[in-house]
């Protein structure tokens, strides 16, 4: 038998980026000496080394090294289960291990999430509360009971998102139970919402208790309000468990969660016709497109005059380009399209805004990475403009206002960002691909009639951004009818048409639970 690679030696083949060879690896060490991985904190040096790739290969690579490997530890596992070293390897790597860098590639994300849901279910059936429940009736009464989970009562781009979802639900004969899973919360915010539910719960911390808590509520429909896909949290954990007639998720989680207990992903007419609806397990129910819609129940108008090309250093008359991807997603094959734009723009200089989710300020050693990489490709630092802080979605739409075209991340597009673009009235060049998540962006722009502005190739995409900016007419007309769209208020902003459309859905889910024609949908293991 040969000898295991040593963990340490392991490590360091994922930080060199050589994916396949730890791969075999860890098949190796699984095979031989299982019991030296179950330690969480490993398999999250093992799986989330890196924050961003380095060349255009490399999300593919990842992507294939995760699919691979998640398959490989849910098969040892289930040779394991009748020991105590089965249980123990699923809940360290369930536990120590996030998803989120598997977006960056647009591969079929079936294989992760079956993987994945195996090794919750292996860790999850050890504890006291069983994963699945029976309810007494059909439904709960004459109208639908929804829940909706929320991780607290404070605004965020998740949460504003979602508030549709359930908006104008109490109104339209719904009963609204929320469970906050946080004592994080926005008194104001709190005051917008109450309105809108029933009842507000504060979900218990325990697990178990949490699940029972749940159970004891009797619901019809649950929808998790927040991404459960990409983080081993609370939330993931309990959308495992039976908790409704009903489990129902959204685009806050971009890939299917495989979950038996998740029966509904809600999704949209652009992505069931782009043929994405086959990479869920979950029956894809269509909302209108591009299945969201924003709420904002604060806004501060006052912001949209901070940022001015005056204090930015640009001159009125210089070419600008402007881009929001946060850093994960400036890795280094986007950077490089970027800067063959740049070279065939060579008047042109580029804004970037690369915040984590809520404006939390743009680190240094982000700021150092993405300047060093465009001046090895070529690109004169002082075109690069970094902006450090902005306080608030105002201020990024008016400087957005200043800027003359935007360009969207690949393959993990924006969605926040192309909305904002919009609401500025700035023209956005977004690449389509072949998975939803890396549709998010197309499906904005499509929503908004600028399909125009959609590429579906990287060599479209470039082409389409220089032309843009070479065109000053074409882009000056262009900007004009973004801006017209954006008075005329895009339906992703359009909160209660939304969340009068997502009504009728619960009511029609309801009446086919009432009926039993509708089988829970939850992939079965």
């Amino acid at each position: 038998m040969s000898v295991a690679p040593t963990l340490e030696g392991i490590h360091e083949v994922v930080l060199a980026r050589r994916y396949d060879a730890a791969l075999e690896a860890l098949r190796q060490r699984l095979r031989d000496d299982v019991h030296t991985l179950t330690d969480p904190q490993l398999w999250g040096r093992l799986v989330n080394a890196h924050e961003w790739f380095e060349t255009v290969e490399e999300p593919e690579q990842y992507f294939n090294y995760v699919t691979a490997l998640i398959t490989s530890v849910a098969d040892r596992v289930d040779e394991l289960m009748d020991t105590d070293a089965g249980p123990a390897l699923a809940t360290a790597f369930i536990t120590g291990v996030q998803f989120r860098l598997t977006a960056h590639s647009s591969g079929d994300p079936r294989p992760i999430a079956l993987g994945r849901a195996r090794l919750f279910q292996a860790r999850l059936t050890k504890f006291s509360v069983p994963l699945t429940h029976s309810f007494a009736t059909a439904v709960s009464g004459s109208k639908p009971r929804l829940g909706v989970l929320f991780k607290h009562l404070v605004q965020d781009p998740e949460t504003n998102s979602v508030l549709p979802f359930f908006a104008e639900a109490r109104a339209k004969g719904i009963e609204v139970l929320l469970f906050v899973a946080s004592d994080r919360v926005d008194q104001a915010f709190l005051k917008f919402i109450q309105p809108m539910c029933d009842n507000i719960y504060r979900l218990s911390d325990d697990l178990s208790q949490a699940v029972l808590q749940l159970r004891g509520a009797d619901i019809d429909i649950l929808l998790f309000g927040n991404d459960i896909t990409a983080k081993p949290g609370f939330f993931a954990h309990l959308s495992f468990y039976r908790l409704a007639r009903l489990g129902a998720t959204c685009v806050s989680s971009l890939v299917t969660t495989a979950s038996p207990a998740i029966d509904v992903y809600f999704g949209c007419p652009y992505y069931v016709e782009s043929g994405f609806a086959r990479h869920f397990f979950e029956r894809f129910v269509a909302a209108p497109n591009p299945s969201f819609a924003f709420s904002y129940p604060s806004r501060q108008p006052e912001a949209e005059t901070l940022i001015t090309r005056a204090n930015m250093g640009v001159s009125p008359d210089t070419p600008l380009f402007v881009s929001g991807a946060n850093q994960s997603k400036l890795h280094k094959g986007m950077l490089g399209v970027w800067a063959e734009i740049l070279r065939r723009c060579p008047d042109a200089r580029l804004l970037l805004y690369p915040f984590p989710p809520h404006f939390g300020g743009t680190r240094q050693d982000v700021t150092n990475r993405v300047l060093s990489q465009f001046i090895a490709m070529g690109i004169d630092q002082g075109r690069i403009l970094v902006a450090q802080s902005i306080p608030s979605r105002d201020a990024v739409i008016g400087m957005l206002r200043h800027c003359d075209v935007g360009l969207d991340s690949f393959p993990y597009t924006g969605v926040t960002t192309v909305v904002d673009a919009i609401e500025a009235g700035l023209p956005t060049v977004s690449l389509k691909g072949g998975a939803l998540r890396s549709s998010q962006g197309a499906a904005v722009l499509h929503t908004a009639d600028f399909d125009e502005l959609v590429a579906h190739s990287i060599d479209d995409y470039v082409d389409l951004a220089v032309n843009l900016m070479q065109d000053a007419s074409r882009r000056i007309n262009l900007r004009a009818r973004v801006a017209e769209a954006a008075r005329r208020t895009p339906a992703f902003l359009r909160a209660k048409e939304f969340s009068d459309a997502v009504a009728d859905i619960y009511h029609k889910l309801h009446g086919e639970l009432a009926a039993g024609q509708i089988p829970q949908r939850g992939i079965r293991l």
